[in-house]
């Protein structure tokens, strides 16, 4: 990670979120090339570096806000959060995708990182929904959604083509209403910061 870099955390959060730039590459793709046979079937994160460069660039588009999860205080690159699709007017919706490199998961990382993810979402960018696909068959996925109060809304027959066919997917989704939690302590909520 470069320098100066700028993390939306927990206060006492083991990770952090920070918008995807030019000098998380070399941690992104070395996590994306170990991961490949882990994400098979269900996604094929970019492994090159202009497949990388072209990710960067989508990023100038309003609609798209791709952010890297990373541990703290270190910055080690756990996994990529990313909003797409983002709506507004009267839906006020995003779609959610994300990944976690190999070596983090099953540890909580991208539990919390999706936490932090569902507060930027609702609270600094004023989104009111939030949906992710995701193939019947990724138990771990489909897991982390339900563990953060997501619902099982349908599933769509041949909805995405991924690595080359189309496959089916089911739609879950969360809205503000559901995830809005009074008791939060203003104290534990994220913040931004430089490190």
């Amino acid at each position: 990670m470069t320098p100066r870099t700028q993390i939306y955390a927990f206060v006492d959060g083991r990770v952090g979120l920070s918008p995807l730039n030019a000098g998380h590459a070399e941690q992104f793709l070395e996590n994306a090339k170990a991961s490949m046979a882990f994400h098979h079937p269900w996604l094929q994160a970019p492994t090159q570096m202009s497949d990388f460069e072209a990710l960067l660039e989508r990023a100038a588009d309003p609609g798209f806000i791709p952010m890297v999860v990373c541990t703290l205080p270190r910055c080690e690159f756990v996994g990529m959060i990313n909003f797409s699709q983002i709506i507004r007017g009267a839906f006020q919706n995003a779609f959610l995708s994300y990944w976690v490199g190999v070596a983090w998961q099953g540890k909580g990382y991208m539990t919390e990182g999706m936490q932090l993810a569902l507060q930027y979402a609702f609270c600094v960018r004023d989104l009111h929904r939030l949906e992710a696909n995701i193939q019947p068959g990724n138990v771990g996925s489909i897991a982390l959604v339900r563990r953060l109060g997501f619902v099982k809304e349908g599933f769509s027959e041949k909805y995405l083509r991924v690595m080359g066919e189309w496959r089916d997917h089911e739609r879950w989704a969360i809205h503000r209403e559901i995830w809005e939690d009074d008791s939060m302590e203003a104290s534990s909520r994220p913040t931004w910061r430089i490190d």
